[in-house]
């Protein structure tokens, strides 16, 4: 029998829904079930950063962490002032990045420094870290909206086919309205799903739904990002579109 080896950057997904599950467990209080709440996010992001998922946890679960609270507090789920603490909220997510980085630049792992200067500076480093940042970007110039681009030939072997560069490669090969159709229908998922949440009467399950949708639609939103060369390549999930056993069943 072989051995059953599951994907951790994917099973800290469903932090999320349980985080969810806390934060509704404080509905009723002050301001004490409030920062109780907030209080739950330092350990599940140090578990993030412990197994070496900085990234994914600052642009990823710091804003679905932000909008789920926002939620909660628009809901009444606290009796405490709206207005201050939405404020509060995101001041905070406003400041956070910079916060983040500084954090890194300074105390962060030798390769967490070094991405953050890739992506502040890819030119820099276009033949180091962020040489297939620009590989990505070659291989889509010339896309065409159906058919392949004309840089493809050229490209093709540079850009590896893993999971998470599917897009840039439907984009290269087939044209962008093969690409776009098949990120629109995952969309169109997502949207359907969360509105069917949002809809729901049971305070618990909406939350918990709405979170789901949130941390997958935030996954997808920065797929796209780096399979279009905007942002600095590194792992990134799409669902229903990126293979593997954990994603499919966390998802």
């Amino acid at each position: 029998v072989g051995d059953i080896i599951m994907n951790t950057r994917m099973v800290q997904m469903l932090f999320i829904p349980v985080y969810c599950a806390i934060l509704y467990s404080y509905r009723g209080q002050g301001y004490s079930g409030f920062f109780k709440g907030v209080s739950w996010i330092i350990p599940i992001l140090a578990v993030m950063v412990y197994d070496s998922n900085i990234t994914e946890a600052i642009i990823i679960f710091l804003p679905v962490f932000a909008v789920i609270l926002s939620f909660a507090v628009y809901k009444g789920y606290f009796r405490v002032s709206k207005r201050k603490v939405l404020s509060g909220i995101w001041g905070t997510m406003v400041l956070m990045p910079a916060i983040c980085a500084a954090i890194i630049w300074k105390w962060g792992a030798a390769y967490q420094s070094a991405r953050l200067k890739m992506i502040l500076n890819p030119e820099k480093y276009a033949q180091e870290g962020s040489y297939q940042f620009f590989q990505i970007r070659k291989l889509l110039e010339g896309s065409r909206f159906v058919g392949r681009s004309a840089g493809f030939s050229e490209a093709i072997n540079t850009v590896p086919d893993s999971g998470s560069l599917v897009l840039a490669h439907i984009t290269a090969y087939a044209g962008v309205l093969a690409a776009a159709a098949i990120i629109g229908i995952i969309l169109l998922l997502m949207a359907k799903l969360i509105a069917i949440t949002m809809r729901q009467k049971n305070q618990l399950g909406m939350i918990m739904g709405l979170g789901c949708g949130l941390v997958l639609l935030s996954h997808i939103f920065w797929y796209v990002l780096v399979n279009m060369g905007v942002m600095i390549p590194g792992y990134v999930y799409c669902p229903f579109l990126v293979c593997g056993g954990s994603g499919m069943i966390v998802t």
